[in-house]
């Protein structure tokens, strides 16, 4: 399964669940293209939310420490992180691609807007 890591055009839509009621929150963003993880080499995405975006990931990303997230875009699941400690600073990567190919076509359907980008809470 693909893997998302966090580190310091589209929309990515942000989902928490709780036990009654879901949030869904907007995000933008500035930038996706197709880069390497510096620690295993393998391909991934590099997104970059804009200052609007970032604040309200790092907002969703506090209100769900210890919670599991789930990672869409364009419906299929691409990753499911536990929050450890809120995200702040408005990047993200997503990783375990099959290949640069596939990392390139992902990073230009995010940038395109093709492709959404949602991120749901699921448990606590």
């Amino acid at each position: 399964m693909t893997r998302m890591r966090f580190a310091a055009a589209a929309a990515i839509v942000l989902a928490g669940a709780t036990a009654a009621v879901a949030e869904m929150i907007r995000l933008h963003v500035s930038k996706a293209q197709p880069a390497f993880d510096q620690r295993t080499a393998e391909p991934v995405v590099a997104i970059t939310l804009t200052p609007e975006g970032a604040r309200a990931f790092g907002r969703f990303t506090a209100a769900r420490v210890g919670e599991t997230i789930h990672l869409r875009v364009g419906g299929k699941v691409m990753s499911s992180p536990r929050i450890m400690e809120p995200i702040v600073g408005g990047a993200l990567q997503i990783s375990g691609l099959d290949s640069v190919a596939a990392a390139q076509d992902l990073a230009v359907k995010i940038r395109e807007g093709a492709a959404t980008v949602e991120v749901e809470g699921s448990d606590k």
